[in-house]
């Protein structure tokens, strides 16, 4: 017996899907899916950079800061605050809306602190700072897009908080004031 074309066409179309359904129910790799996530682990990696030694800060904004700031301790303390309160933006996955408002309250909290324990005579002097220390962590186009990101997705955090240095900020900054 001979079946139509079109019946035979049709259960072909038929088990072609129903296999398809199969393997995607299988869980089977998507190629794409992967290398695209592995891209943006690398992004993230080559936006937040190299810190060998692990304090938060990366090494060349480490460096400057040691560089620029090196002959006063709180003044070097306040810097090396400010880099660790910022550079955490480089890495967030901006998704993770409670991470990028507790960043961002982080970072308010931080900047509240330092101009606090180094007080109104220099005002200055933590205003350039963190002018410096913002520059020199988000030095490239791509690090400085990533930061107004940053800044769009953390319009959600709570800044009303009262701001307090904790018990470590408050050792490094008075140590040398």
């Amino acid at each position: 017996m001979r079946r139509p074309r079109t019946f035979v066409l049709a259960s072909a179309i038929l088990f072609a899907c129903s296999s398809l359904v199969v393997v995607f129910a299988t869980g089977v790799h998507d190629d794409a899916h992967e290398a695209r996530v592995v891209r943006a682990q690398g992004l993230l990696v080559d936006l937040a950079g190299q810190d060998a030694d692990g304090n938060g800060i990366r090494d060349d904004v480490d460096a400057f800061i040691l560089r620029s700031y090196g002959q006063s301790g709180a003044m070097r303390g306040a810097a090396e605050m400010i880099a660790r309160s910022i550079q955490p933006a480089l890495a967030v996955d901006l998704d993770q809306v409670q991470d990028t408002a507790a960043l961002a309250e982080r970072e308010v909290e931080v900047m509240s602190c330092v101009s606090d324990a180094l007080g109104p005579d220099r005002r200055g002097d933590f205003e350039q700072m963190i002018n410096v220390i913002t520059d020199k962590t988000y030095d490239t186009s791509a690090r400085f897009e990533k930061r107004e990101a940053f800044r769009r997705h953390a319009s959600r955090a709570d800044f009303s908080k009262p701001s307090r240095c904790d018990a470590q900020q408050q050792r490094v900054l008075s140590a040398s004031l």
